[in-house]
C-alpha cells in the first residue's frame, strides 16, 4: 500500500493525506464513541491523538547537571579515597608494590 502525498497549494512539504484524513475521522468519532475507542478503530496511536490534541505547551526539560557535580553511586568515601592516595604516595616513595596490610601514616622521622 503506497501513501499519497498532498502536493496542493499550500499543503506543506511531505504532508501525509492518509494519516490527515485518519486523524480527522479520530476527532469525529471520538465525539460519538469516546477517545480511546475512537483511536483503536482508526489505528491512531492514543499517544499520538493525545500529541496532537494537547492543550498546554510542553513542560521544560530539566537541564542536566554536568557530570562533575554529580555523586557517583558507586563512588569511593573520602577517607577510603584518603587510603588509596596515601598507598600510592608509598608506593612511589618505596619503589615496589605494598602487601595487603594497612600502614599508618603519620609524621615521619628526619632523614
Amino acid at each position: 500500500m503506497t501513501t499519497t502525498i498532498d502536493t496542493a497549494p499550500g499543503a506543506g512539504a511531505g504532508v501525509d493525506v492518509f494519516g490527515r484524513a485518519q486523524q480527522a475521522a479520530c476527532d469525529q468519532l471520538t465525539e460519538l464513541i469516546g477517545r480511546a475507542a475512537a483511536c483503536r478503530a482508526t489505528g491512531v496511536a492514543r499517544s499520538t491523538y493525545y500529541h496532537h490534541h494537547r492543550v498546554s505547551p510542553a513542560p521544560p526539560r530539566p537541564v542536566p547537571k554536568p557530570h562533575v557535580e554529580r555523586i557517583q553511586p558507586r563512588a569511593l568515601a573520602p577517607a577510603e579515597r584518603q587510603r588509596v592516595h596515601v598507598a600510592e604516595w608509598l608506593e612511589s616513595i618505596l619503589g615496589r608494590r605494598l602487601t595487603g596490610q594497612l600502614y599508618r601514616v603519620g609524621p615521619f622521622p628526619p632523614p
